[in-house]
């Protein structure tokens, strides 16, 4: 069956209309997702900048406020200066300890403290004294590190340490500074963070249900990592930052899914939005195909009421307007033809009947009339428009 004008009108619309659209809406989603992923990447790398300098801070004012609290007590010089094996003179041994509590106290994160004083490697933590085999046997590798490397500055990579009293090893990071500040060489003061209470300053500080965090110290030994093991594979990194001052590194990102699904939302918007402007194109092209098609219908409508011979007779044509139109134009030429090959023939006969009359001398009362409309004597190439021509 032949399609009508009007469905050749509508339908050659509709495939540049819907790839127009469908381009735009799908350069328009990249454009949002390629933003979106752009701004994700940037929010996070703030989020984990500020995680990061957080920690560092923090690390910081606990050294700052040990040295200050160093400067400021004359006590500590007096155990490093007392003789080998010897307590401080004056008790100065109790305020240390006071002092290293009050420091405890004042800063949540320590986990421990103590002086070591190297010329009998005694060590007096928070709890007292520890003699020397005691002290070799929780933290001789520390401190034999300490004395092998002079240089060695800043926390200390995670390492395991075992309270007094306790069978436990709990993880810490170690910052010594040298007694007397800033370069002394008589000993050592040495504050043990807890790397379980970083954790819990990291996780007041990240969403872990939409991200995740990996904090490496310079060793590549995992400090803290929020993504479980599982899920940890199908995680991708967004942003790296090092904190310079603790040779740490902070990795984070969106957990696995997260950043698929806060697109999708956009991608349903732009998706619903996509649609709706399909709709409502299609609802236009619709409307201005049928306004435009009016004048033809009505055409239409006139010409099949002025030949429904031809109608009945061929209706397979009647359905296509333009072979419709097409038959009815020869019609026309066809009848305009005839028309005036007639009336050639008849002014032929009136020229023929004027000159008989002329030779006659009857009917001469109109002859002027007749011969000013027959015009006779015009010229075949004359430049006056002729009235009638002969038809080829």
């Amino acid at each position: 069956m032949k399609r009508s004008w009007y469905s050749r009108m509508l339908f050659s619309y509709f495939p540049v209309f819907l790839l127009v659209v469908t381009v735009l809406i799908f350069l328009a989603f990249m454009v949002i997702t390629e933003l979106s992923r752009s701004e994700t990447e940037k929010a996070n790398y703030i989020s984990t900048r500020y995680v990061a300098d957080t920690v560092e801070r923090t690390l910081n004012d606990i050294e700052l406020g040990v040295l200050q609290e160093i400067g400021n007590n004359y006590s500590y010089n007096d155990f490093l200066d007392a003789p080998s094996g010897t307590d401080s003179p004056a008790g100065s041994s109790y305020e240390i300890v006071q002092s290293m509590n009050r420091l405890s106290e004042r800063f949540s994160l320590i986990d421990s403290i103590y002086v070591y004083r190297n010329k009998d490697k005694l060590m007096l933590g928070q709890s007292g004294y520890v003699n020397p085999g005691q002290g070799q046997g929780l933290e001789a590798e520390y401190l034999q590190q300490l004395s092998a490397n002079k240089q060695q500055q800043g926390w200390s990579a995670v390492r395991m340490v075992q309270p007094r009293n306790s069978q436990d090893l709990r993880p810490v990071i170690s910052q010594a500074s040298r007694l007397p500040i800033p370069w002394g060489s008589d000993g050592y003061i040495v504050i043990n963070v807890s790397v379980y209470r970083i954790e819990r300053l990291v996780d007041s500080l990240t969403s872990g249900e939409l991200s995740f965090l990996r904090i490496k110290d310079v060793s590549g030994t995992p400090i803290y990592d929020s993504a479980p093991a599982a899920d940890g594979q199908n995680n991708r990194t967004l942003s790296k930052v090092e904190a310079k001052n603790l040779g740490w590194t902070f990795e984070s990102g969106l957990r696995a899914g997260r950043l698929f699904d806060w697109i999708s939302v956009i991608s349903y918007i732009w998706f619903i939005l996509g649609l709706l402007t399909i709709a409502l194109g299609i609802v236009y092209i619709i409307y201005i195909t049928r306004r435009n098609y009016r004048p033809i219908h009505q055409l239409m409508v006139r010409i099949q009421g002025l030949q429904p011979a031809a109608q009945n007779a061929a209706p397979a044509v009647a359905s296509d307007e333009l072979a419709l139109m097409h038959n009815a134009l020869d019609r026309l030429v066809q009848i305009t033809t005839d028309y005036e090959r007639e009336r050639y023939e008849n002014l032929v006969i009136q020229r023929r009947e004027l000159f008989q009359d002329f030779l006659s001398g009857q009917r001469l009362e109109d002859a002027a009339e007749r011969l000013e409309s027959l015009d006779p004597l015009r010229a075949p190439g004359s430049s006056k428009p002729s009235l009638y021509s002969q038809p080829s």
